[in-house]
């Protein structure tokens, strides 16, 4: 088995990010990389989908079922809800189940009830018993994100095959760059945004 040589993990990258209803809240921006607490696992993005039921987020923001109340003015969530990971970073409590360099799809749709972040929701999440990836749990949609506490419960971390999608070569590790260059439309997050406006106006 190859020994994985973990790369430096950068302190800002780029995000996909919704501050509230509509296309007009929908942004790529520049955002701290997030640090994993005891319980979760900081992981790379190496591959993430555009999917057509994020028209119904941005067409319901806060009033969406899987989001419930949650204020998105106040804490914009990152989109994404499919996508192929690796471990960068693991928590206290959760490294010795998960080394860097391990590789996993995420089960977007978690059936367990939020654990973190309950006062965000209506109600306190008083009855919720579902929680989902791309929603209120960071997405997919940025160069790292978080498999959190909810993501191990469920058992939602499903193991990948390397020879399935081979490790990207060292040249290409940030294959979504940290300090863009882009001009508008020209990065991978930028070209996710006319993807989901041309979901909207077609059968799809």
């Amino acid at each position: 088995m190859t020994s994985f040589r973990n790369p430096p993990i950068p302190q800002t990258m780029l995000a996909v990010r919704l501050h509230g209803t509509g296309f007009e809240n929908l942004r790529v921006e520049e955002v701290p990389v997030p640090v994993p607490n005891d319980d979760q696992l900081l992981v790379r993005v190496d591959a993430a989908g555009v999917c057509a039921s994020n028209l119904k987020l941005l067409a319901q923001g806060s009033a969406h079922p899987l989001v419930n109340g949650w204020d998105l003015t106040r804490f914009p969530i990152q989109l994404g809800d499919e996508g192929c990971v690796t471990v960068m970073a693991a928590g206290r409590d959760v490294h010795d189940r998960y080394p860097a360099g391990a590789r996993f799809v995420i089960q977007p749709a978690v059936d367990h009830a939020p654990i973190r972040h309950r006062e965000r929701y209506r109600q306190h999440a008083e009855g919720m018993e579902k929680v989902a990836v791309g929603y209120t749990l960071p997405g997919h949609l940025a160069q790292y994100t978080l498999a959190t506490e909810e993501i191990l419960a469920a058992g939602c971390l499903l193991p990948f095959p390397t020879s399935a999608f081979p490790a990207l070569p060292r040249r290409s590790r940030s294959r979504f760059p940290v300090r863009s260059r882009r001009k508008s439309g020209t990065c991978t997050f930028c070209r996710a945004l006319p993807v989901l406006r041309a979901c909207r106006s077609s059968a799809c």
